[in-house]
């Protein structure tokens, strides 16, 4: 959703350049929404070297430190910086001043996420780390691109997830201490269980 939102504000010729976690809120019917374009500019403006940065420097895409100029690439770059965080805890990059922070995030390129959490399926690490490729050629061209990955990722895997409910089940059910449980019961069971 945050992805089609941006898509929404490029394709009006807006980029936000501050998208950070605080400026995404999931709303009471728990849908996500892109807040604050306060430091927003639209595209034609953003061509032309900025010689003050303005957001929030841990979300800055290389570009706008090196060459002072953003793009929707770079409000990608930021998103993928929100995703990796929420996937792994930890911020993208991290140092201990603005100044480091800022070289760090020019020059190195960061853990990988599934390094950082193991968990993290490997689909997910991949769209990840396409949306922090340090150049913009080789992030996602649109938010629609980015958006499209994740839909086909959430796809496949909810697909993976109800396989493994639907094996869970079948091999609870085959159990004597599961024989009088209710499907239902069991489905339940199979479903919180850790395996």
């Amino acid at each position: 959703k945050c992805s089609r939102a941006l898509y929404y504000a490029h394709s009006k010729d807006v980029v936000h350049r501050d998208i950070k976690p605080a400026n995404i809120i999931l709303g009471d019917d728990g849908v996500p929404k892109v807040l604050d374009f306060g430091v927003a500019r639209m595209l034609a403006q953003t061509k032309e070297s900025d010689t003050m940065l303005v957001g929030t420097p841990t979300y800055f895409a290389p570009e706008q430190i090196s060459e002072g100029r953003t793009s929707p690439q770079s409000d990608i770059y930021a998103l993928g910086a929100v995703m990796y965080e929420l996937l792994s805890g930890v911020k993208v990059h991290q140092a201990g001043s603005v100044d480091a922070l800022l070289r760090v995030i020019v020059s190195e390129d960061p853990l990988p996420l599934i390094e950082v959490n193991s968990e993290v399926p490997g689909v997910l690490a991949n769209i990840v780390e396409r949306a922090l490729h340090k150049e913009p050629a080789s992030r996602y061209q649109t938010a629609m691109e980015l958006s499209t990955d994740l839909s086909r990722a959430y796809t496949a895997l909810r697909q993976d997830l109800s396989s493994t409910n639907e094996e869970h089940f079948s091999t609870l059910k085959t159990l004597d201490f599961f024989k009088n449980f209710t499907d239902a019961e069991i489905d339940e069971i199979s479903r919180i269980a850790q395996w």
